[in-house]
């Protein structure tokens, strides 16, 4: 283009028409930097900004930032017909592809945020959407389910197919992003315990419609990939494939830490115990999620993990009185766990974590670089997430996130919304997809190694080399 205003362009140059098809006034050039800025959607595209000509074979029509000249060149100079304007984007439409939805599921947890935000969410960064959820996949529809009613009473279809509910009935895809929630439901499990959602299943459905209308949108799974680790990497090399982003995660990452933890790319880790609580699979996956995000802030080069070995019940008391893992770092981890808000029981931790089916257990994980972080749950005793770490220089960092129940509906949920509503609305991820497939991974290894406790298990497929980005904590 060639940046012109009245006056600017001599008769000559107006009466050739390869000059006058380059023409841009100042005007239009500035809307279409406007339009730029304002479509946040638009990951890449390119816009062709000249102004309206008679002799252009190239007029600007319609086109993905929204930008209409109002300028146009002619053999008798430059003339507008109409100030320059900014056309509004269309909001992303988003399709939500479950398992099963029912009260303080995470289909309900999540997707409720973008009909009734809470009162509590905007101190979460959650102030309303800026998609909009306009279809809906449920692959169960249990007797507990309120997701049916939920998506008639909010005028979300609700469709039988997933290609229906990604191509609003039609033909070719119709949305502008996907969340799979594949959380959830009645699903087996196998030998090792853990539950066989379909995420894998259903995100190959998602695709389907992908290849079928040659472009892909973003792709949000909530947690971890798949059970599966080939099935995880599959997915994840689709994902690059087709160019898309495709995004995981836990909303405990997105909870702020009490105490907050800053740390220096100087300060260097040589051990860290994570608490955690709940189910050794599903929350175990928090655990790993947690910790990997304070892992990030340090903005430097992982090179993920070498082995995992687990013990349980009382086994875990005994090598931590051997040393395994330090005992120092177990207590300040605890101590760090507000009592305020009910997150511990009254009692021993021994005691308490003795009395559940399972007994606690421990999941000692050997990162590279020398880091060693053992995960242990605490079930019966603790009802929240926290971390200790040993510095080189010998300083202890404890923290533990803030996390609220129901009396907020979760709003750490509000924070996932977020993060998630972000990268449908702008195309950029909060992290790369490699610390997806690490986490996914080694979850699955927690419970490879918990079938056979105090063996080494030793995780080839978890050495994943990736730069990090920006810390997701506030």
């Amino acid at each position: 283009p060639w940046p012109r205003g009245e006056g600017e362009a001599d008769q000559q140059k107006l009466s050739n028409t390869f000059w006058r098809a380059l023409m841009v006034h100042w005007d239009d050039l500035a809307q279409a930097i406007d339009c730029a800025l304002a479509a946040k959607q638009v990951l890449f595209s390119i816009t062709n900004v000249v102004s309206n000509s008679d002799a252009s074979d190239c007029v600007p029509s319609e086109n993905s930032i929204g930008y209409h000249p109002t300028w146009c060149f002619s053999e008798g100079g430059a003339s507008s017909s109409a100030p320059a304007v900014i056309v509004p984007r269309r909001r992303p439409r988003v399709s939500a592809i479950c398992t099963a939805y029912h009260r303080r599921s995470h289909a309900d947890v999540l997707l409720s945020r973008w009909w009734e935000p809470r009162p509590a969410d905007a101190a979460w960064g959650w102030d309303g959407p800026r998609s909009d959820l306009v279809s809906g996949y449920l692959d169960q529809v249990n007797d507990d389910d309120i997701g049916v009613e939920a998506f008639e009473r909010h005028n979300i279809a609700c469709f039988p197919t997933v290609r229906d509910a990604l191509t609003l009935g039609g033909d070719e895809l119709a949305v502008d992003g996907v969340l799979l929630v594949g959380e959830h439901g009645n699903y087996p499990s196998n030998d090792i315990g853990q539950c066989l959602y379909p995420r894998k299943e259903l995100f190959d459905q998602i695709v389907e419609v992908f290849r079928s209308s040659g472009r892909a949108v973003p792709v949000f799974c909530d947690k971890h990939l798949s059970w599966n680790i080939d099935w995880a990497m599959e997915m994840c090399e689709t994902a690059w494939e087709l160019r898309f982003q495709f995004f995981s995660g836990s909303s405990i990452p997105l909870c702020p830490l009490e105490p907050p933890i800053r740390l220096a790319d100087t300060d260097r880790i040589v051990e860290a115990v994570v608490l955690f609580f709940g189910d050794d699979e599903s929350y175990g996956y928090h655990s790993l999620e947690f910790f990997q995000a304070i892992l990030d802030q340090q903005a430097h080069r992982l090179d993920g993990m070498a082995g995992v070995t687990a013990w349980r019940g009382d086994a875990v008391w005994d090598q931590m009185e051997a040393g395994t893992w330090s005992e120092d770092l177990f207590q300040a981890a605890l101590d760090s766990v507000s009592d305020a808000r009910g997150q511990k029981e009254p009692g021993g931790v021994r005691e308490n974590c003795g009395k559940t089916e399972a007994g606690p257990s421990a999941f000692v994980v050997e990162h590279y670089r020398s880091l060693r972080a053992t995960h242990i749950n605490l079930q019966g005793h603790l009802r929240n997430w926290a971390v200790a770490m040993r510095l080189e220089n010998g300083e202890i960092v404890a923290a533990s996130p803030v996390v609220f129940g129901e009396e907020a509906y979760w709003p750490h949920f509000a924070a996932l919304a977020n993060m998630v509503d972000e990268t449908i609305s702008t195309g950029r991820a909060p992290h790369l997809l490699q610390r997806s497939f690490l986490t996914t991974a080694a979850v699955t290894a927690f419970m490879r190694a918990r079938a056979t406790p105090g063996v080494r298990f030793f995780t080839p497929r978890l050495v994943q080399t990736y730069n990090t980005g920006p810390c997701s904590h506030r």
